[in-house]
């Protein structure tokens, strides 16, 4: 197997189309491949946005593949998808992908894991992988509910609660950079989602 790690910089390379083509596109509520590269248009030194490609080498065959994007300045990692080809699933593969991502961030730099999760009570990949929901009232990009959880790293000193500092950087960055939302903190989405909240959200572990 041969392990791709792109940075969509370059997202006009093969095995980044081929992983889109043959992998990504299937989810449901897919980005397009440029609106992926986002960042390709905008000259930012804070964030990247990066992919983990899986490639059987004897076939070239795409076997999995993960989008996310990795925040400098915050020092937080967002994972958008990991998607697994049909024929692959419930072998390991996805952990074995995840795991890579950890060798990929500057994990003793980094605070937080992000992920949305569409049923996170239900998730029982993300469950095994220790990851927690964040008690705020995230809205997400798709119409159906989701949950902004995360795994806290060592650096981030608890793994009971998340500021609400880190959240409204870390939302910021997300919507402005990877969604195209200009000024994300005056759009009424931003607002509904930090209306109330307080200086720290619990975190709690998937169910």
């Amino acid at each position: 197997m041969i392990l791709h790690t792109i940075n969509f910089n370059n997202f006009n390379t093969d095995i980044l189309r081929k992983f889109y083509d043959e992998v990504y596109s299937l989810l449901p509520n897919h980005r397009t491949l440029e609106e992926l590269g986002l960042n390709i248009c905008t000259e930012i030194k804070e964030a990247t946005c990066n992919a983990l490609v899986v490639e059987d080498e004897s076939t070239g065959e795409i076997i999995c593949g993960m989008v996310y994007d990795y925040f400098l300045d915050i020092s937080c990692c967002c994972i958008e998808s990991i998607c697994v080809k049909e024929s692959y699933r419930n072998n390991g593969v996805g952990k074995e992908l995840y795991a890579s991502l950890l060798e990929t961030i500057p994990l003793e730099y980094t605070y937080y894991i992000f992920v949305e999760l569409d049923s996170y009570d239900t998730n029982v990949f993300w469950k095994s992988l220790n990851y927690k929901k964040i008690n705020f009232n995230y809205i997400g990009n798709v119409d159906n509910d989701v949950d902004l959880c995360c795994y806290p790293l060592p650096i981030s000193k608890s793994d009971k609660y998340v500021s609400k500092w880190v959240l409204e950087e870390f939302v910021q960055r997300y919507l402005k950079y990877f969604m195209g939302v200009e000024n994300p903190s005056e759009t009424d989405k931003y607002k509904k989602m930090f209306n109330g909240c307080g200086e720290f959200s619990s975190i709690t572990p998937l169910q």
